[in-house]
């Protein structure tokens, strides 16, 4: 494993700017904002005294990563011995899976809010990604899941990257997820209360859910997602699906990606997961072939509203 100190939040040379790696990768990815598509761009430690130079962990790869996206040291790279940024030993995540080599990155940063409209960039129009960080004030905490008022001091960025509040949700410990907050449109709540799985959504809306994929299939342009998990519902076992079309896509800025990362999960034999934010699954019949029977569909107008992953 390696040792280099491993970040998420880096310096851009060519932007001036710190950058996260999620809007690294949707620079790099973005085929609407020719600027920087395809373009590898160089980062440093954020500290100006230090600008110690970092490199792109997976964030260039059109492969979905297991591990979360961030910044490394370049090897041989050495920090100011004063760096802000020069993080303690790395703790071993809590749900680290038995007998399995820590791989030594833990978020230091999560999310306080995710913007489900971002506004178009003021600095790169056409860019439709929006991370800026700023001071809230202390919120009140109670038992329940949702939590009225600001946010708590340490909890500093807001961002449109679903991507990155998954990567949050899937490697934190436990006991972050239990106390750092987290709002979605007007509601606030623990970060772990705003996760709900796919068979359960009954019991709430406007959450994120979530499942285990067992089937995805191309159908021409078009791809149907199928979840494992079934409804039941009135005695009767309901499937829930998700149809992306074809033309979704190619009205998409990450249309190329997209497609891509679909057909390698086809082609995958690993366990997929799938999350979705802003839409809620509706009963409806379906006829073929002379049969008809009921399911629940699942209707995502933004494909920036939509993740799928390996199971980590």
């Amino acid at each position: 494993m390696s040792r280099e100190p491993k970040f998420d939040t880096a310096h851009c040379q060519e932007l001036d700017s710190a950058v996260s790696p999620y809007a690294a990768r949707e620079l790099y990815f973005n085929e609407d904002f020719t600027e920087y598509f395809g373009r590898k761009l160089t980062f440093a430690c954020n500290d100006s005294k230090c600008r110690a130079p970092l490199v792109a962990v997976n964030i260039y790869t059109a492969r979905r990563p297991k591990q979360a996206l961030h910044f490394r040291t370049r090897p041989g790279g050495v920090h100011d011995e004063d760096c802000e940024y020069q993080p303690p030993t790395v703790a071993v995540p809590a749900r680290l899976v038995p007998g399995r080599e820590p791989w030594g990155y833990k978020h230091t940063r999560y999310p306080s809010e995710f913007l489900l409209h971002p506004a178009e960039s003021p600095l790169h129009p056409g860019l439709r990604i929006e991370e800026r960080e700023y001071i809230g004030e202390p919120a009140a905490r109670s038992k329940s899941g949702a939590v009225e008022g600001h946010h708590p001091r340490d909890s500093v960025l807001r961002t449109s990257s679903l991507d990155a509040v998954v990567d949050c949700f899937l490697n934190a410990p436990e006991e972050d997820l239990a106390t750092h907050l987290l709002t979605i449109g007007k509601k606030t709540r623990y970060f772990k209360n705003w996760f709900k799985r796919i068979n359960y959504f009954q019991d709430a809306e406007g959450l994120i859910y979530w499942g285990q994929v067992d089937q995805l299939k191309k159908y021409g342009s078009d791809y149907r997602v199928r979840f494992a998990n079934y409804i039941w519902e009135n005695e009767q076992k309901l499937r829930i699906y998700i149809y992306i079309k074809g033309s979704t896509i190619d009205a998409y800025s990450k249309r190329r990606l997209f497609r891509e990362q679909l057909d390698g999960f086809i082609d995958s034999k690993s366990e997929i997961l799938c999350f979705f934010v802003a839409a809620y699954p509706q009963r409806t019949k379906v006829s073929y072939d002379n049969r008809s029977w009921e399911q629940y569909d699942v209707r995502v107008e933004q494909l920036d509203h939509l993740v799928f992953t390996f199971a980590r």
